[in-house]
């Protein structure tokens, strides 16, 4: 059985161990490309924190 959230508009994608069982999933949130280079972060991923998602993107701006 594969993880399914209603209205989750991102992607659960599963991930095959060196077994071939999936034990994992590779979850991706939802986001558009706006003109000059901006993005629009429409969903998170799944148990991704807003303050802790600000947080990453900050610091990755910063290390450019």
């Amino acid at each position: 059985m594969h993880p399914w959230y209603k209205g989750y508009t991102g992607t659960i994608e599963p991930m095959e161990s060196s077994l071939g069982n999936v034990t994992k999933y590779l979850v991706k949130g939802h986001y558009e490309i706006e003109e000059d280079d901006q993005l629009r972060i429409l969903e998170l991923p799944i148990g991704k924190w807003t303050r802790d998602y600000k947080n990453m993107l900050e610091k990755m701006c910063q290390d450019e």
